[in-house]
């Protein structure tokens, strides 16, 4: 996983006129709104794009996503979130026969 991980970021990185990165303003507006001192720092920003899972950009695209599914039905009663580890007793004692957890 982390070889192809690494490949991709590799592509973003060595691809960033394809992906059009000169669009963002970041480093401007780092300048004009006195950001980080040292500018350096954000010369050389790499920009992800909305496709790379984790990126500022695929975040904004799963808010947006839920804010659309939001306005076309109705607001959540009830969020919740889960965690569960396989190897829980809960978990084991209610699988089907012949099935584990991986």
């Amino acid at each position: 996983w982390a070889s192809i991980e690494q490949s991709r970021l590799n592509w973003i990185r060595n691809n960033q006129k394809k992906l059009r990165a000169h669009c963002y303003q970041g480093l401007t507006d780092n300048i004009l709104n006195d950001g980080v001192g040292n500018l350096a720092e954000t010369a050389h920003a790499i920009i992800l794009p909305s496709s790379h899972a984790g990126s500022p950009h695929y975040m904004q695209l799963l808010l947006q996503d839920s804010l659309a599914i939001c306005c076309a039905c109705k607001k959540p009663d009830l969020f919740l979130t889960m965690t569960a580890n396989g190897s829980w007793p809960e978990i084991t004692e209610n699988l089907l026969p012949g099935k584990e957890t991986y």
